[in-house]
């Protein structure tokens, strides 16, 4: 009987794998077109998954103005508005493995999501970011909308 183990396995359609490459180091393939089929529609990227796409338009597409209570500054781009978020308005270190989102509600109360990764309270505080420009921008289209649909009053 032969050690099939040895024997070097066709790619697979979609597999990420072509079988041995070397000291049995896997080739990598790209993946087929269809498997990335959720697309953003404010960008040309691409996810495998809806969640991963949802995750990419809540901290990707923020805006450019900074929606942390009491903060004004205005960015040029979003990758500058995600910098100032991690740097002007960072997460609180509660010890090596706990940090606090520090994002502060209209109310007056804050987050205090509690996280392992410095990096994981970070994205809660730029995704606080996205909901608030997305209600921001929804404010502004619904005054739109008000005031077009408000009838004309003459005056005499």
């Amino acid at each position: 009987m032969s050690d099939q183990s040895s024997v070097a396995q066709p790619a697979v359609a979609g597999s990420i794998h072509s079988g041995q490459a070397g000291a049995g180091v896997p080739q990598h393939l790209p993946p087929p077109p269809q498997a990335r089929p959720f697309r953003c529609h404010l960008c040309p990227s691409t996810s495998k998954t809806s969640g991963n796409l949802e995750n990419h338009i809540k901290s990707m597409h923020i805006g450019t103005q900074c929606c942390w209570s009491g903060c004004r500054a205005i960015m040029g781009t979003e990758q500058e508005l995600r910098r100032h978020i991690t740097r002007a308005h960072r997460h609180e270190k509660l010890s090596e493995t706990e940090y606090r989102c520090c994002w502060l509600y209209p109310n007056g109360t804050t987050c205090g999501k509690v996280f392992e990764h410095k990096s994981s309270a970070n994205r809660c505080g730029v995704f606080h970011q996205f909901y608030e420009h997305e209600r921001r921008q929804d404010q502004i289209a619904q005054n739109r909308t008000n005031v077009q649909n408000r009838p004309n009053v003459q005056q005499n």
